[in-house]
């Protein structure tokens, strides 16, 4: 969500210390204490999301894929696709933003990822489609316009 190493070290240290501090306040028929856990950090990324947003405005610096297994071309190809794709998905809602990084990059379940965004399991569904159709959109639209 961050897209930089050192915020989000920072933000699973400031996770796990507001964890500690409002452990007594988990309820374990509400939630597993992963997604206990994991919704503090989403919030707090959120919060960040949000400070940078009002200093830089929404032009703060996306990190793009590198894997070190891969060839210089290759790593060039998905560096630039990546990008690419990472432009795309700048121009959605931050919701419909979050539903994809939660489900494709974070690999979270439906449930569990409706549950750190504190909606109901067929709302994050919803909100899923919406964003691949939202990216859809966006993609025929700059294809056509090319």
């Amino acid at each position: 969500m961050l897209r930089s190493k050192e915020d989000a070290e920072d933000m699973l240290q400031q996770s796990f210390l507001k964890a500690y501090d409002k452990y007594h306040s988990f309820d374990e028929a509400k939630a597993s204490i992963y997604t206990w856990l994991y919704r503090i950090t989403y919030n707090n990324c959120l919060d960040r999301i949000a400070k940078k947003k009002e200093l830089y405005g929404n032009d703060y610096a996306l990190e793009t894929f590198k894997d070190s297994t891969i060839s210089q071309e290759e790593a060039y190809i998905v560096q630039q696709t990546s990008a690419k794709l990472d432009d795309k998905i700048k121009k959605l809602p931050d919701s419909q933003r979050n539903a994809l990084n939660l489900f494709y990059f974070e690999e979270l379940k439906i449930k569990e990822a409706a549950n750190v965004m504190d909606i109901s399991p067929k709302a994050f569904e919803s909100l899923l489609i919406r964003a691949r159709k939202s990216l859809k959109n966006i993609m025929k639209y700059e294809i056509s316009n090319v």
